[in-house]
């Protein structure tokens, strides 16, 4: 894990302190739907003595760490509740490298790779379920994420989902 303090109120003797747990988060269990693509590593931040905060990570796992499809991951922050990369700041993954990089993150908790959103990843159909990340069409339970660079039409049919991001 690399880490990038953008901006920050500091005290005296102020640190930054990241623990690397390899292994599943132990609460991937309070997500509904639970996860089917996550990688199991995750890195447990904390701070004492900055407010303020701003920054950047780039975290890196391996070929191992990769459970379900892992284009459809996004960054995670667990702080009591679960939030996903589209809320939380700017943020890319590179397969090709298995390197999640967040930046402008502005609170702490733990961070992993993970997704419970149904995210297209390929243009097509909307009723195509080998359009999206859980091989499945979005029902009305599903937060769906249409994500950017892929088209998805509709065709003469009505859908409901829980929720929609267009990104």
């Amino acid at each position: 894990l690399t880490f990038k303090l953008n901006s920050g109120t500091l005290t005296a003797g102020a640190f930054a302190q990241f623990r690397c747990i390899d292994g599943n988060h132990p609460n991937f269990s309070s997500i509904t739907p639970a996860p089917a693509n996550y990688i199991s590593r995750w890195w447990d931040f904390n701070v004492s003595g900055i407010t303020s905060i701003n920054y950047d990570v780039t975290m890196n796992y391996t070929d191992a760490d990769i459970f379900g499809t892992e284009a459809a991951l996004m960054p995670g922050r667990y702080s009591g509740t679960w939030r996903f990369g589209f809320d939380l700041g700017n943020w890319s993954v590179t397969t090709a490298t298995n390197v999640i990089i967040w930046s402008a993150i502005t609170s702490v908790g733990s961070l992993t790779g993970v997704i419970s959103y149904n995210v297209t990843i390929a243009s097509g159909n909307y009723s195509d379920p080998t359009r999206w990340s859980f091989g499945t069409v979005p029902s009305s339970t599903d937060m769906a994420i249409i994500s950017s660079g892929t088209n998805i039409s509709l065709t003469n049919q009505t859908t409901t989902v829980g929720g929609l991001y267009v990104g």
